[in-house]
């Protein structure tokens, strides 16, 4: 996992948006596992439309209890309409 795949917060800290890292599904799902794995935990999961497409941009909390800090990342998933 490369260091700029994780948008690094203090608890209650704020942040744009647009600052967290966007990662192809892959590298998202290699991330929090890795993260996980090192004594990280997965403290929210949810996704978001996004505007300009049919997708949806799912986000990921993880808690680093070894570090005090929260670390931000998320990837774009195409919707798909059942036919």
């Amino acid at each position: 996992m490369a260091k700029n795949d994780l948008l690094i917060l203090c608890n209650g800290q704020a942040a744009d948006l647009s600052a967290c890292p966007v990662l192809p599904m892959a590298r998202f799902r290699r991330a929090i596992l890795d993260s996980v794995a090192s004594g990280a935990r997965l403290s929210a999961l949810f996704a978001q439309p996004v505007a300009e497409a049919k997708a949806v941009r799912l986000m990921a909390v993880l808690a680093r209890p070894e570090s005090g800090d929260l670390a931000l990342l998320s990837c774009e998933v195409k919707i798909r309409t059942p036919r």
